[in-house]
């Protein structure tokens, strides 16, 4: 990042890690400028403090869209079989068809 087009409040990230952070601004200390960071869960809190020298390991944090990953779309289902009867009345049926065959048997 370039802290030219950092913005106060804007969203950023480490490079390739999981914290969310809020940019809060250059900050003069003792030692040099140095810039802000809170946690997103806690925004009020510095959280981490960069020089201008370090401001390559972060990235602005990407709207939830642009990380979805595009998956090929699924197979198509198989349609199922309209069971209009459930399995008891089914079972049912198929005794009366044995006891009928067995009636025509004698």
């Amino acid at each position: 990042m370039r802290p030219r087009i950092m913005e106060i409040g804007g969203r950023y990230n480490w490079s390739g890690q999981p914290e969310r952070l809020i940019y809060l601004g250059k900050n003069w200390s003792g030692n040099g400028d140095w810039h802000q960071f809170a946690l997103v869960s806690d925004p009020d809190k510095v959280w981490c403090e960069l020089l201008d020298s370090d401001l390559g390991s972060i990235e602005e944090t990407k709207p939830v869209d642009q990380h979805r990953i595009d998956l090929p779309p699924p197979a198509p289902r198989k349609a199922k079989k309209d069971k209009s009867i459930s399995p008891r009345q089914e079972r049912k049926q198929r005794k009366a068809a044995k006891r009928a065959q067995q009636r025509e048997g004698q």
